[in-house]
């Protein structure tokens, strides 16, 4: 577990990182990747690298994986661009990880896998969905019953989250109506407005965080991908790299509520609350106030696909707090949700 350790707290103690590190566009974060790949190959002649093609426009999902060179124990995987715009801070992680922090692990024990662009149709037009509309952090699972799921509190809110009108100005601001039905109707809180729009929602196609009505190709791809190469390890720690959600300019290290009980001990482990880490990172787990559950979550396939007990799997998403996450920041929020939705949508 040191590697793993080591990693965590590499990465979460540099999320200042300079400003040449974040790429000036998908095309050019994708160069660069490649770029760094093939670096990683002239040190470590077992590397291998996938590309998958999804869209209308074949843009490339990009994959690295250095195998342990003897005897794998763990396995850290590194995941950016999940929603397309906040590929830029994650590719800006996966760059310092393999330029930096990569040279300082036993990678006699240790495999790495690095994901570049998860959605990069998303990445490259500026939007957190596929070209589909659908959110790919709901639309992960080992089953299709998923996609059968009801958000009745989505429904209720639907014609205030979805307005089917051209947006006049920049500054228009949507959620006025939502805030209008909490103060006057108050059958509508914080909490399950958070649900509503949050947790993913499976029947409105054109709407906030749809989550599909079947798998997107590149969540099959990754599934496959993540089946072969994660089989052999008995811990793995698997960082899905986001911004948005959270506190401005802090670091929210999100737990999942679906481990076993040995990978539950080791987060502990791995994350004691060290003095010197306090002002890196939250530790956040899913019911903080102002956070919640989702449905499909990515960063727990690993749990569903690898179930035996004597796994340690840690899922993590690492968000970088933006807007913030009390009931101005969770307006803001909203409000630039359901602008980007209907701007793109009429």
């Amino acid at each position: 577990m040191k590697s793993l350790l080591l990693v965590a707290l590499v990465l979460f103690s540099t999320v200042n990182a300079r400003s040449d590190y974040f790429p000036e566009n998908y095309e050019y974060s994708r160069a660069r990747f490649l770029n760094e790949v093939d670096r990683l190959r002239t040190i470590y002649p077992r590397a291998e690298s996938s590309e998958i093609l999804v869209g209308s426009e074949k843009l490339a999902i990009n994959t690295v994986y250095l195998p342990a060179m003897k005897n794998p124990r763990n396995l850290i995987i590194l995941t950016s661009g999940n929603h397309g715009p906040e590929g830029y801070a994650g590719s800006a992680l996966q760059y310092l990880f393999s330029s930096e922090v990569l040279r300082s692990l036993d990678l006699n024990t240790t495999g790495i896998l690095l994901v570049h662009a998860l959605n990069p149709w998303g990445f490259k037009h500026h939007r957190r969905g596929t070209e589909n509309n659908v959110n790919l952090n709901r639309n992960f699972s080992d089953t299709r019953a998923l996609f059968k799921t009801r958000n009745d509190e989505y429904d209720k809110l639907r014609p205030f989250l979805e307005p089917t009108t051209p947006i006049r100005c920049s500054s228009a601001f949507p959620a006025k109506n939502l805030l209008l039905e909490m103060i006057l109707k108050r059958d509508v809180t914080q909490q399950s407005l958070t649900e509503a729009i949050g947790k993913g929602q499976y029947g409105s196609p054109e709407g906030i965080n749809y989550g599909g009505s079947d798998f997107e190709p590149q969540t099959l791809e990754i599934i496959a991908l993540l089946k072969r190469i994660a089989a052999p390890y008995p811990a793995i720690l698997h960082i899905d790299l986001h911004t948005g959600l959270g506190k401005n300019g802090v670091l929210h290290v999100m737990t999942k509520k679906e481990m076993n009980d040995r990978s539950t001990r080791a987060l502990s482990s791995l994350f004691r609350g060290h003095p010197e880490d306090s002002g890196r990172y939250e530790l956040t787990p899913p019911e903080a106030e102002g956070f919640y559950e989702i449905l499909g979550d990515y960063a727990t396939i690993l749990g569903k696909l690898f179930p035996e007990p004597a796994r340690v799997i840690i899922g993590l998403t690492a968000e970088f707090g933006t807007v913030g996450n009390g009931l101005g920041g969770k307006t803001e929020t909203i409000n630039r949700l359901i602008l980007e939705n209907e701007g793109y949508f009429h």
